[in-house]
């Protein structure tokens, strides 16, 4: 039995919990035996996995209507909203990336303790040992009306973000299935499965596992990784945003400084990669199966993109850098 001090570990983090009167619900502490408490926790979470899909049907729509910018969608096809509706949902578009980040620094019991949580490695036996509260602090006690509310609607956002994407990849595969015909899909499916099955099912299915996650393994999503997740995207906008307005002030962006946001970018990156993991191999394998393995999807994916930064595209911009400099 391999396994057998790590599931006492994570037997010791439940019974310390216990131990405080406490136990992870829906998406925070609340009391221990507390029906009511969860009834309306899991109301509301439900009302959020609402939001988000209702928020990426109407980006997708949006953006089939040219409504992407906050410009005037075509009148014709608004029904059953009006233009200046799909308006202001594609204007809260823009700032997917923004609006969960600030939702949660409201929602957190400590700012320096979220950032703390973001920039760390999330090591559940160093995390045990530290013996410290969550960033959402120790108990229900502490978790309001507002904030929790704050948490929600920024997990509303964020998990609006990722099924736009799956609406739109999902679109995608059936457009080109569409164009391709069924009968000669299947048979040039049957001759070559991973060139022509494989990407679509790849990027559908690893798009739904952090809807998944995000959705039914929300507890403990929450207090692992969604700290580093939107410190993570919101830092890649910022850097984003930083450079567009250098640009468009008539400068130029040096190699140098563009390699160094490059790397800046995948260094907030290692946290969401080692906490996603942890939390298929910690948390979830006593909860559910599924949510183990689109835990470890996640993961696959995370470590894929990580890879191609730094084998292919770092290195390419270095090169370019190299033979800049030998030119001049």
């Amino acid at each position: 039995h391999g396994g057998g001090q790590a599931c006492g570990a994570r037997s010791d983090v439940r019974a310390r919990a216990c131990a405080k009167g406490c136990c992870v619900h829906a998406f925070a502490w609340t009391p221990r035996g507390s029906v009511a408490a969860r009834d309306t926790m899991g109301f509301e979470m439900n009302v959020s996995v609402l939001a988000s899909a209702l928020l990426a049907a109407a980006w997708v729509k949006g953006d089939a209507l040219g409504a992407e910018g906050g410009k005037a969608p075509d009148p014709r096809g608004c029904a059953p909203l009006p233009p200046w509706a799909w308006q202001l949902l594609m204007r809260l578009s823009d700032f997917k990336q923004v609006l969960p980040g600030v939702l949660t620094a409201f929602g957190a019991a400590s700012v320096l303790g979220l950032l703390s949580t973001a920039v760390t490695l999330g090591i559940p036996w160093a995390e045990e040992a530290s013996d410290e509260d969550s960033w959402l602090g120790a108990g229900a006690s502490e978790l309001g009306l507002e904030r929790r509310w704050a948490l929600l609607l920024a997990l509303a956002f964020w998990r609006a973000e990722k099924m736009e994407s799956l609406l739109q990849r999902t679109q995608r595969a059936c457009m080109h299935a569409k164009v391709v015909g069924l009968g000669p899909g299947i048979r040039n499916g049957l001759a070559d499965p991973i060139g022509w099955l494989w990407p679509a099912f790849w990027g559908i299915s690893r798009r739904l596992a952090l809807v998944v996650v995000s959705s039914f393994g929300c507890s403990s999503f929450l207090l692992v990784v969604f700290p580093a997740v939107v410190f993570d995207e919101f830092s890649w906008w910022a850097v984003a945003e930083a450079q567009n307005w250098w640009l468009r002030r008539g400068n130029t962006l040096s190699p140098v400084v563009d390699i160094s946001c490059q790397v800046l970018d995948q260094l907030h990156f290692v946290p969401v990669i080692t906490r996603v993991f942890f939390l298929a191999v910690w948390e979830y394998p006593e909860v559910d199966a599924l949510l183990t393995v689109c835990a470890l999807m996640w993961t696959g994916h995370n470590c894929h993109t990580i890879y191609n930064a730094f084998v292919n595209e770092l290195p390419a911009s270095a090169r370019k850098l190299f033979s800049r400099s030998v030119d001049e």
